[in-house]
């Protein structure tokens, strides 16, 4: 069983943010985080990026990736036995991505549940550790 996530109250790149909105709105709004997979702070994260980028004359706003462990690291960190068995990526290849090897788009995949990260955050910090890499 993998790690349970880090709750983002308890992550410095993260604050909370509070605010009235009439209840059809908030109800339309879970509807549409669970119709695509989203957490509502997920949800509430893509809204207001949205919105910036929309009254910021378009312009993409650039929003850095929080300081997640690499993907080595989190491997490292990991029992490897008990990583293979939830991941199903055996244990030499687990090795082998401990000690930075790059991993390919379906083991983040594999390995999403069984680190306890999102695919998305996964990805971004694969992303960050292999910005000349191959999975897409």
């Amino acid at each position: 069983m993998g790690r349970a996530k880090t709750a983002k109250k308890d992550d410095p790149d993260y604050t909370q943010l509070c605010g009235y909105v009439p209840k059809d709105v908030v109800r339309q709004f879970k509807t549409l985080c669970v119709a695509l997979d989203l957490n509502q702070s997920e949800g509430v994260e893509k809204a207001l990026i949205f919105w910036i980028e929309k009254h910021n004359d378009g312009a993409q706003m650039v929003v850095s990736t929080p300081a997640y462990p690499s993907i080595a690291q989190r491997v490292a960190s990991s029992s490897i036995s008990e990583l293979s068995k939830s991941s199903g990526i055996p244990p030499g290849r687990l090795n082998a991505l401990a000690s930075g090897a790059e991993p390919e788009l379906h083991e983040l995949s594999l390995l999403e549940p069984a680190l306890g990260i999102s695919l998305e955050q996964l990805y971004e910090v694969y992303k960050r550790d292999f910005p000349d890499g191959n999975t897409h």
